[in-house]
């Protein structure tokens, strides 16, 4: 059996999103430096709450890049989001990773 962490879309388009908190740059436990990701670009994580029509949850999403514009109260899209579930030392959990996050304000700019 595989040890590998396979990671499943997640489909957005029937939940709102709202930042909870300012981006916040991913460091490495042990050298303290900001961690990157294959091209060299800064990761940040960014805490929504994701509300559907089952619910409420806060999550924290991972992505390449500061999210300019985003911050506490503001409703944001998340494209490609992916959970991916994970088990070290017998914790388990998700993360979630996405390849933007922008205030929706700027989506909607964007699409006109």
């Amino acid at each position: 059996m595989s040890n590998r962490n396979i990671p499943f879309d997640v489909k957005t388009d029937r939940l709102s999103m709202i930042a909870t908190a300012d981006p916040q740059p991913v460091l490495d436990r042990a050298s303290g430096q900001q961690k990157t990701d294959s091209d060299g670009v800064g990761l940040f994580d960014v805490e929504v709450v994701a509300m559907g029509p089952h619910g409420a949850e806060v999550i924290r999403v991972r992505v390449s890049g500061s999210p300019k514009g985003v911050g506490p109260g503001i409703p944001v899209v998340v494209s490609d989001l992916m959970i991916t579930p994970w088990s070290i030392e017998g914790r388990a959990g998700f993360s979630f990773r996405a390849s933007s996050l922008v205030p929706q304000s700027a989506s909607a700019a964007k699409a006109s």
